[in-house]
């Protein structure tokens, strides 16, 4: 029997309180209806009933079974749904005051709707709660009404055109699993259902969220009492072997706390010895014990998607301090629907390190959605971990801040070592852009150089990339216009620094990945280097636990498999 247990290193207990009320915000034009403080009681109420409902659904099917059986009744039935379609159609028309010359011909619309309402079929005075009931009810028996309507208020609500339409069912799926997960009063029961999925002593790795400063509202209940809620759970008897938790940092609450000058902030750090050391501060209460050694928390939980980078200055402190621990960070490396929804500042049209030709680069995603991209890529981790970027960089931040990478004997401090878990690995979308991307120079990198990768140093045109004495300033700006796949980048990463590490959560459910992630595991280095992760409960909108775990076995073989699931993630966590 192995001794090392099964770990699962990505994985959400959050509830519905933690989540802010304005959620919807930047994805639905009306997104205030959609607040989730209005919508979690209806939800809770529906769920209660959720019995009654599959009652009358299974009487629904029995009757329509009954009517598809004789063909007078089939046709009446078809008849009527038609009607109820076509007046539904109508009173979102009327209700818009659409003008529908612009698309069609006046005989194929006009003269078709005042002959239908002079023979009755359309009901030009139902009143608007008639109306509104005949559109839920046509909504919910008409699964091709349903796509037109979508039709419809696309073409009527132009906010919606510049939406992409998988956005918003990405969005949709995460907005329905927060709301079916509602029902959990706390994160015990959360976590309780995904811990009895798995065999008995299986470890957990729990990732909470701080949303506080995404620009969505405020969740109904703070950051710091989800924290408190997660650590009591974790020194609980029945969960403390089993329960791993992270704490997550954002650098906007240091500042925030700094500017307050609060009397318990949540990360506050001096030097001693030459060393970074915590103060009395929450960071230190959780990731410490009485005695320094590792506290409850095992590790740190960043998402820059909600609008910062990783090398922000005020996160260089923590830096310094988990790489000397060996504490790991678990970063966001996907587009996915939880991201910023603060209004873009000029400033964040550029890139705050970059430059190209004596200028910073400028970024060309400018919308909420598509700002993410530049929170999270990849290439912000070469700079934080690749020596010669970081002193660079290092020059723009604050003394105090540069004055922690130099030792007492003048030596330069980097950050080259930091234990760090890209999570996602980037999405499936970009292994899928990795397989198609064949003829772009850096992507073909990963081939030329197998051992090594994208260089994060050199130019792609110079011969001699052995050369550890050749840097080139502009390299990163190369590759972020080049546009390369962060499938290539990632691995890159990997291979390069001693400790870098990603997990295959969210990317799992999604057949495309298996004959690259079978590849990668035949890799002398990237196999050390690949956690199993699932993104509990946020994945469960592809697939359930059970099936993304039965879809890992299938086609790996065994030693790949122990790799994956308990002795990477045993290292990564240090345990």
């Amino acid at each position: 029997m192995n001794s090392k247990p099964l770990i699962n290193v990505h994985t959400h207990i959050f509830t519905s309180e933690d989540v802010p009320r304005y959620i919807a915000k930047g994805v639905f034009p009306f997104y205030w209806l959609l607040d989730l403080r209005k919508v979690i009681p209806i939800a809770k109420i529906y769920f209660k009933c959720k019995p009654f409902f599959h009652r009358l659904n299974r009487h629904r099917r029995n009757a329509l079974s009954a009517i598809r059986s004789r063909w007078f009744l089939h046709i009446l039935y078809t008849a009527g749904l038609v009607w109820l379609s076509l007046n539904a159609l109508y009173f979102l028309v009327d209700y818009a005051k659409w003008d529908f010359s612009a698309y069609l011909p006046d005989w194929a619309v006009f003269d078709l709707a005042e002959r239908m309402l002079k023979k009755y079929l359309l009901l030009e005075q139902a009143s608007a709660v008639l109306r509104t009931a005949m559109i839920a009810t046509a909504y919910a028996m008409f699964k091709p009404l349903r796509q037109l309507m979508w039709k419809f208020l696309v073409m009527i609500f132009q906010p919606l055109r510049s939406i992409p339409r998988d956005q918003i069912a990405h969005f949709w799926h995460r907005y329905k699993n927060i709301i079916r997960f509602a029902t959990y009063k706390n994160q015990a029961g959360v976590f309780d259902r995904l811990h009895k999925m798995y065999p008995p002593l299986s470890k957990m790795v729990v990732l909470p969220m701080d949303m506080e400063f995404m620009g969505a509202g405020a969740p109904q209940r703070s950051y710091l009492q989800q924290l408190e809620d997660l650590h009591g759970l974790a020194i609980g008897k029945t969960r403390r072997d089993v329960l791993v938790p992270f704490l997550f940092v954002d650098p906007r609450r240091i500042r925030h706390d700094r500017k307050i000058k609060t009397s318990n902030p949540f990360f506050d750090w001096e030097v001693q010895n030459g060393k970074v050391c915590l103060k009395p501060c929450l960071v230190k209460k959780y990731l410490e014990d009485d005695n320094g050694g590792r506290g409850v928390f095992k590790g740190i939980k960043i998402y820059p998607a909600l609008g910062y980078y990783p090398f922000d200055e005020d996160l260089l402190p923590l830096w310094l301090y988990c790489q000397d621990h060996e504490i790991p960070i678990t970063t966001h490396c996907i587009m996915g629907s939880i991201y910023s929804r603060a209004r873009l500042h000029r400033k964040q049209l550029h890139h705050p390190y970059l430059t190209k030709n004596g200028k910073s680069l400028r970024l060309r995603h400018i919308t909420r959605y598509e700002a993410q991209r530049n929170f999270t890529q990849p290439l912000n981790y070469a700079l934080l971990l690749e020596p010669r970027h970081l002193h660079q960089w290092l020059s723009r931040c604050r003394t105090e801040i540069a004055d922690l990478f130099y030792s007492e004997g003048g030596q330069r401090r980097d950050l080259s070592g930091l234990k760090i878990n890209l999570a996602h690995y980037g999405g499936p979308s970009e292994w899928a852009k990795y397989l198609e991307q064949d003829r772009l120079e850096p992507s073909q990198e990963l081939i030329e150089m197998p051992n090594i990768g994208v260089s994060f140093r050199y130019k792609q045109v110079d011969a001699a990339k052995n050369n550890p004495t050749l840097f080139y300033n502009e390299r990163l700006a190369d590759l972020w216009q080049s546009g390369v796949d962060w499938f290539s980048l990632i691995n890159s990463l990997m291979m390069q620094y001693p400790n870098v590490y990603a997990d295959i959560s969210y990317t799992l459910h999604d057949p495309v990945i298996k004959p690259l992630l079978s590849r990668n595991m035949q890799h002398p280095r990237l196999r050390r280097r690949i956690l199993f992760g699932t993104d509990y409960y946020v994945v469960r909108q592809h697939d359930t636990e059970k099936g993304l775990f039965l879809r890992l076995l299938e086609g790996l073989d065994k030693d790949d498999i122990e790799l994956l699931i308990r002795q990477n993630p045993t290292e990564f966590l240090s345990i």
